[in-house]
């Protein structure tokens, strides 16, 4: 169960649309974790945990960095101009 996240940049128009956070209810050890890829200059949600490496769900790239729970301003991995990660209403199970 969970959460979604969204960022839209006010300066480029990058969204990512809504982005899930949370634990699985199903799979014991596995969460939705937020991501920045460096590869292709996206933010996006993954699953983390299990034996599946966390990669980039644009790219497929396995070498991403993960944004901590608590974090609510980033920069636009687009334009690189500061903005903050909304939470948008709903959740998912």
């Amino acid at each position: 169960m969970g959460e979604f996240r969204q960022f839209i940049c006010s300066l480029c128009g990058y969204d990512t649309e809504k982005m899930a956070v949370g634990k699985a209810s199903k799979y014991e050890g596995m969460e939705m974790v937020l991501y920045s890829c460096p590869n292709c200059k996206s933010l996006g949600s993954a699953w983390q945990g299990g034996e599946r490496p966390l990669m980039c769900a644009h790219c497929y790239h396995d070498e991403v960095d993960i944004i901590l729970p608590g974090i609510t301003v980033i920069d636009c991995p687009k334009c690189e101009t500061p903005g903050r990660i909304e939470i948008p209403e709903g959740g998912w199970e």
